[in-house]
């Protein structure tokens, strides 16, 4: 029996690849001076590489891992987190989480 593969879905190509043109466009506009526009910038970067995720790897879950690791990366390296111990331990937390989910 053959297996069907999800197709990809283009527009998931397009609105990440707009939602990281408009996040360059608020950057340049403006500073990161206060929290808010961290946050704002956050949640655009997550959205975006999300989209973006969803497009190569074809599953939502895997998307929104990968994704929310990465802005926990940011989130680590903004409060001054900048040791490779912690990239080492989000990444292993990941695969871990990505073992799991695909072993139930």
């Amino acid at each position: 029996m053959e297996r069907h593969k999800p197709v990809r879905n283009p527009y998931l190509l397009v609105l990440g690849a707009s939602g990281y043109v408009l996040l360059a466009a608020f950057v340049n506009m403006y500073p990161p001076d206060t929290i808010v526009y961290i946050v704002l910038f956050l949640i655009a970067f997550t959205v975006s590489t999300g989209f973006i995720l969803q497009y190569v790897f074809r599953k939502i879950q895997t998307s929104v891992l990968w994704s929310g690791g990465l802005a926990l990366l940011l989130i680590l390296r903004l409060f001054g987190l900048k040791s490779p111990i912690y990239t080492v331990l989000l990444l292993a937390s990941i695969i871990s989480f990505e073992i799991l989910w695909k072993r139930k």
